[in-house]
């Protein structure tokens, strides 16, 4: 939203003399949102032509205004300042004075017209993520994090927004298991918690637009992992035959398992063999 203040400052007591001194409920005030108000020249021209909304009195009981630039000149310099100000804000100060009949002349006192950018970004909605316990899913999430969970922002008073940090929670059930934040470009990301079967990540992504004006998306945006896939084995052994007096030491083996950097194998034995006469095994 953009709002438009017409500033008119006091000017003394003189012949003529102002009545006005901004802010006050007898100057003008004009507020619009920026992007969305339609003849923002026409009403320019009309501030310009009431001159800033000021008022004067004089004994002759006839009083006109005189500006230090024309409306042309006045309309080029809202226009031009796009390009000094941020975002789609624009800005004219113009000097008046008051004269009366005999050329007496008031002190000057100088108004403006302009816009300004109070309101941030406004963001899409998205749909939370849930995924299983796979191959990459820390990468996945770190890129996902890095798309800003698939939200956009736009914004009617700047050509450009800018995402910046985001912050986030992981918990189990009610229990929060870590927290923390980084910048959204180059973290630090969080890890996927170890040895958790089940867990959920409450995120918040913040965007500012070119004035600085911020909007942060819903603490209810989340990213789920569900573990049920079992752990992997690397290089497992392959099955051998051996003499009975010559069976070898197992061999060390190792596991993998996404969603769990801590696994580790554990060694059953079975034995088939069986003394002479027992119906049970070694």
């Amino acid at each position: 939203m953009v709002f438009l203040y017409v500033h008119f400052l006091y000017a003394g007591y003189k012949s003529p003399g102002y009545l006005c001194s901004c802010p006050d409920i007898a100057c003008k005030r004009y507020i619009f949102e920026c992007g969305q108000t339609t003849l923002i020249i026409d009403k320019l021209t009309s501030w310009y032509n009431l001159s800033g909304g000021a008022a004067a009195t004089d004994n002759s009981g006839n009083v006109t205004f005189q500006a230090s630039i024309t409306l042309q000149q006045a309309i080029t310099i809202f226009n031009n300042s796009l390009d000094v100000l941020c975002g789609n804000k624009q800005k004219v100060d113009v000097t008046f004075i008051a004269v009366d009949p005999s050329g007496n002349q008031s002190a000057p006192t100088t108004a403006s017209f302009f816009t300004t950018d109070i309101t941030g970004p406004v963001i899409n909605t998205i749909p939370n993520v849930q995924y299983r316990c796979i191959a990459g899913i820390r990468d996945t999430l770190t890129k996902w994090i890095q798309n800003k969970g698939g939200y956009t922002a736009s914004d009617l008073c700047s050509n450009s927004v800018q995402w910046t940090t985001f912050q986030y929670a992981i918990s189990s059930g009610s229990v929060v298991l870590i927290s923390g934040g980084g910048n959204i470009a180059s973290g630090p990301y969080p890890a996927i918690p170890d040895s958790i079967c089940n867990w959920v990540m409450n995120i918040n992504f913040f965007v500012k637009d070119e004035c600085g004006n911020q909007t942060i998306t819903p603490g209810t945006t989340t990213f789920t992992v569900v573990d049920d896939v079992a752990p992997v084995f690397i290089n497992p052994p392959a099955d051998i035959t051996v003499d009975c007096d010559k069976i070898p030491s197992p061999p060390i083996i190792s596991a993998i398992d996404y969603c769990d950097r801590s696994v580790s194998p554990t060694l059953t034995t079975v034995s088939t063999r069986f003394r002479s006469g027992s119906v049970q095994p070694l």
